[in-house]
């Protein structure tokens, strides 16, 4: 069970893949899961007690996600080992899905200025971190690639990470993206909306945080209050369908053609070794 250590200015989630550091109301949430961030059952777990903790905290108004890594991966996306019906079972997924979009779902509706200040490539379920934020900042250090992607390796985006990124960037380019599997350099990133700003990565967690600071000018009521009723809607048709959902991903998780492919990425991912935790 996670416990949490906590002092008047930092507090950390054991096991230790979540860091968070509270410095002038913002509460700054570092990831690091060795070696490129792969977002598991017990990293998302740890993420939604953080937020949790975060927004129980007066003090806190608002939150900036970074990566913790020295490569240059904000986040691989999840961990396919959760995803493939080869190497899980439903029960382990559903708890491992509800748990990733309780988090999402909650996020996209924080009384928090929420923001990710953006090093490296960002795909998938990183991304979608991204996506539920009020604020996105990327470097431009190793041109990161950032899109939803899961077109292709072979499943399809979940239905209400499509619909925010239809929000952020309008229905035509969505399709685009989500149907092509597109991942944006930083520039067309910039270009629709995807990101508000590119910049060097030295200036990168400064320009984050100066954009926060800009939002936290506003008074916390009027602003949260217009973000749920900007929001509120979707997120609680996205949490109310979730059972639904997990049903439906099952079922094409578990078709053989499906669960192939995502052997197939596992393959790629490990050098082609087998995995010698693998439940085949």
């Amino acid at each position: 069970q996670s416990t949490w250590g906590v002092t008047s200015r930092t507090f950390v989630v054991m096991p230790e893949f979540v860091h968070t550091k509270i410095e002038n109301q913002i509460a700054y949430v570092t990831i690091k899961r060795e070696p490129v961030n792969l977002m598991s059952y017990p990293v998302w777990d740890e993420m939604l007690k953080t937020l949790k903790e975060c927004e129980s905290n007066r003090g806190v108004r608002a939150i900036i996600f970074t990566s913790g890594l020295d490569r240059l991966v904000f986040s691989a996306g999840n961990d396919i080992t959760e995803l493939a019906s080869t190497r899980t079972n439903k029960e382990n997924y559903t708890r491992f899905w509800k748990t990733q979009n309780e988090f999402l779902s909650k996020l996209y509706v924080s009384r928090l200025v929420t923001a990710t200040a953006i090093r490296g490539q960002c795909p998938a379920a990183g991304c979608m971190l991204a996506l539920v934020c009020d604020i996105r900042v990327i470097s431009s250090e190793g041109d990161p690639k950032m899109g939803l992607n899961e077109v292709a390796i072979g499943i399809t985006p979940p239905k209400w990470w499509g619909r925010v990124m239809i929000n952020v960037i309008g229905q035509a380019n969505a399709e685009r993206f989500l149907m092509g599997a597109v991942m944006a350099n930083t520039q067309h990133a910039l270009q629709v909306g995807l990101v508000d700003a590119v910049v060097e990565t030295k200036d990168l967690l400064s320009e984050t945080t100066a954009r926060v600071q800009t939002l936290l000018k506003c008074p916390d009521l009027g602003r949260y209050q217009t973000k749920l009723e900007l929001r509120r809607e979707l997120s609680n048709q996205w949490w109310a369908e979730i059972d639904a959902e997990i049903d439906s991903a099952w079922r094409l998780l578990s078709v053989p053609q499906v669960a192939q492919q995502l052997e197939g990425v596992l393959a790629r991912l490990s050098g082609g070794k087998p995995d010698k935790k693998a439940k085949l």
